[in-house]
């Protein structure tokens, strides 16, 4: 559907204000060092980092009052909306939703927006945060303990003509800002990475450095460099507070459902941001596990506690042998959601 022309302007007019007019306000947080009130933040990293999951786990914190992950006091439960462009609601999002003990009395999703015409027909189209922006105000008024609202991907819910664009994102993004400003509710959009290895992790975001630039908080997600099977969520950026811990996860199947995913906290990660992306350079060790481990998989796969038994013989260390499994190919998989985990090379 076309978007209708916008009124012809008659007059601009400069918005000045003197400092010594505003009224200074302490900072607030959902979750302190990890996501502020009232602001704009973004969640990044690759499709295999289970973003969405911890996204969708840290929700139903939210809506249960249950702890955060490094302990800190979750004060009180409080509504989440959600927006979903990529996962089905009631098999992805729902199941996970429960596994994390979530209230879903306190999560809202936002489908679709629906247009009834005069002759009866109706359309629908996925709502579009630049267009709708009204529209997600009156959601947030309607529910006054709303907190945060979660929107995944942010490329399938605003329309940006080209989303590398600065002065685009910043024109699309203005009004969503205010608009947290103004109700004190966090939109954490969730976005994936691009393909600019070796750069610092702020500016691996995909599009344009304006969406890192607007946001008060960015959060990496992505494997830890000593344990792939093990996924760490690091501040990348933080304009408000002192830099928090970088904190692991495994995804793991629901002990109520094992085809369901979950979330396990496993502690803090001494890595930062930078540091999980940073390009490793292959040494000598690592060459040699490199050949071994191309030797004893040539003839088919091996569940990984075999290899890691295997290489605690040779003398290998379990770290390097994790830093290798990329350079020699190596791949893992499951044979089940539940099942153990093995390595082969395709």
């Amino acid at each position: 559907m076309r978007r209708p022309e916008p009124p012809a302007i008659i007059e601009t007019t400069a918005i000045v204000y003197r400092l010594a007019d505003i009224q200074e306000r302490q900072q607030e947080w959902i979750w302190q060092g990890y996501i502020p009130k009232g602001c704009f933040s973004i969640g990044y990293g690759d499709p295999n980092a289970g973003k969405t999951t911890a996204a969708c786990h840290l929700s139903a914190r939210i809506t249960s009052g249950q702890d955060w992950p490094d302990g800190q006091p979750n004060p009180k439960p409080r509504s989440v909306l959600f927006l979903t462009g990529e996962d089905s609601v009631s098999r992805t999002l729902l199941p996970r939703f429960r596994a994390a003990g979530g209230d879903v009395n306190k999560l809202v999703v936002w489908d679709r927006v629906r247009f009834n015409y005069e002759d009866g027909e109706k359309s629908e189209r996925l709502p579009d945060l630049l267009a709708d922006v009204g529209k997600l105000k009156d959601i947030i008024t309607s529910c006054p303990d709303m907190a945060l609202v979660v929107v995944d991907t942010l490329s399938c819910f605003l329309a940006v003509k080209d989303s590398n664009q600065a002065q685009q994102v910043r024109a699309a993004l203005l009004p969503l800002r205010d608009l947290c400003e103004q109700t004190g509710v966090t939109l954490l959009g969730l976005g994936h990475m691009n393909k600019s290895s070796g750069q610092k992790a702020q500016y691996r975001a995909s599009g344009s450095i304006s969406y890192i630039g607007a946001a008060r908080s960015a959060l990496l997600f992505t494997p830890d460099r000593d344990d792939p099977e093990t996924m760490v969520m690091a501040v990348s950026k933080c304009n408000l507070a002192r830099r928090a811990p970088s904190l692991k996860y495994r995804i793991v199947p629901w002990n109520k459902d094992p085809e369901v995913a979950a979330v396990e906290w496993c502690g803090t990660s001494s890595y930062s941001a930078d540091q999980l992306l940073e390009e490793q350079k292959v040494n000598t060790k690592k060459k040699a596990i490199i050949e071994w481990l191309k030797t004893i998989l040539k003839d088919g796969p091996l569940l990984s506690d075999t290899i890691m038994r295997m290489a605690a013989e040779e003398g290998f260390k379990e770290r390097t042998v994790w830093n290798a499994k990329d350079d020699a190919g190596v791949k893992a998989r499951k044979q089940s959601f539940s099942g153990p985990w093995e390595w082969y090379i395709p």
